[in-house]
């Protein structure tokens, strides 16, 4: 449990942190940026949620930024596997449950597979409440108690499963 609660704090470190340092470097407002890589490689879901709430310019990034992740990580697994195999499972997101399974299987072995399971099922638990949380401040549908819940849900509760499965 602490291990899977590890790997997905690394998934979204990595992952929000990264779409900050590219929307940075390549004049994405902020908003934008953290918006798109929320995604974590779940493009169906923030390509079409971002349009709606954003825009077609923001939501198109996130088609494209999502979908080449997904795509990098299936060329690029079979080359990372050779150095390491269970941060491999960071590497594909939401999509290491999927359609990136089969090569993590192959490339990783079976500890990996089962970890990215792991991974990529809480990701798609978490993404729609990140999405909520972060579209909250322009939507007014979410009251501040839920976006009070959110941040405690993400905060808290990792943290707590993390010390208990040590």
């Amino acid at each position: 449990m602490g291990l899977s609660l590890l790997v997905l704090l690394a998934t979204n470190v990595g992952s929000l942190g990264g779409g900050l340092i590219m929307g940075y470097l390549m004049g994405v407002p902020f908003r934008d940026a953290l918006l798109v890589s929320a995604g974590m490689g779940w493009y169906s879901l923030s390509s079409v949620l971002l349009s709606a709430a954003v825009g077609t310019e923001t939501g198109t990034l996130a088609f494209l930024a999502n979908a080449l992740r997904e795509l990098l990580t299936i060329l690029g697994i079979p080359l990372l596997a050779r150095f390491c195999h269970l941060p491999l499972v960071v590497v594909g997101g939401a999509t290491s449950m999927d359609s990136t399974m089969p090569i993590l299987l192959q490339c990783a072995g079976r500890p990996a597979a089962i970890l990215g399971f792991v991974n990529g099922f809480l990701l798609s638990l978490e993404i729609p409440l990140l999405f909520a949380f972060l579209l909250s401040p322009t939507v007014s549908v979410f009251p501040t108690s839920l976006r009070r819940l959110v941040f405690h849900m993400y905060v808290y509760f990792p943290l707590f499963f993390f010390l208990i499965g040590n």
